[in-house]
């Protein structure tokens, strides 16, 4: 009996040691991190280094016509640190409102974004991969998200001892609110709604912090 309890108790211990190195964290990899001082832009005015612009679905001719000025809200980074955000009239922080972003924080919200998946995904690629999940009741759910979401960005990646890598593009999305709740396996999906909970908060930081104009 002795020797059962002893085996019990070891197989206790065992399942247990199981289970803390399962529960541990995950520590994020070195090499996903995409340095901050390898980023580069065009320093001016007129220079649009990202540009972020979502058409609320349910707000959708909130203007008497289906167009930005009623339904939609922006969010630019220009390359001389302005950070400007438009809201529409129907939206709970409506108006324009604009601060300066330095250089730091501009290249680190670009790193950010990169190490998220910015400049990885292929929209054909994404939309093809979620056709193919989607299911019939999927289909009818998605389509009642019309909301659009429009990113553009141009920089580049200045890595250490190698040529500039230019980061250019533009994504457009219908429906990705709805296509990431359905579809959590589907990283192409994750990546771009991560880029667009990242640039969503930078626009509301903006929106809280800068001055009216």
């Amino acid at each position: 009996m002795r020797g059962l309890r002893f085996a019990r108790a070891s197989t206790r211990a065992a399942l247990l040691a199981a289970c803390l190195v399962l529960a541990a964290p995950i520590a994020p990899r070195a090499q996903d991190a995409v340095p901050a001082e390898e980023i580069a832009y065009e320093a001016s005015a007129e220079a649009v280094v990202v540009r972020f612009r979502e058409r609320y679905g349910e707000l959708r001719g909130a203007s008497g016509a289906e167009g930005a000025d009623g339904a939609e809200s922006s969010f630019v980074v220009y390359g001389d640190g302005r950070a400007v955000v438009t809201h529409p009239p129907a939206h709970r922080q409506a108006g324009r409102r604009e601060r300066t972003m330095d250089p730091v924080e501009i290249r680190g919200l670009l790193a950010e974004l990169l190490e998220l998946g910015l400049g990885d995904v292929d929209p054909v690629d994404a939309r093809r991969e979620r056709h193919a999940a989607r299911t019939g009741r999927e289909r009818l759910s998605a389509t009642s998200d019309r909301s659009t979401i429009v990113i553009e960005f141009d920089f580049e990646r200045r890595p250490a001892e190698r040529a500039a890598e230019p980061v250019t593009g533009a994504l457009r999305w219908v429906g990705l609110r709805a296509d990431a709740r359905a579809h959590p396996g589907l990283a192409s999906i994750q990546r771009l709604d991560r880029v667009r909970r990242r640039l969503a908060r930078a626009m509301d930081e903006v929106a809280r912090e800068g001055r009216v104009r």
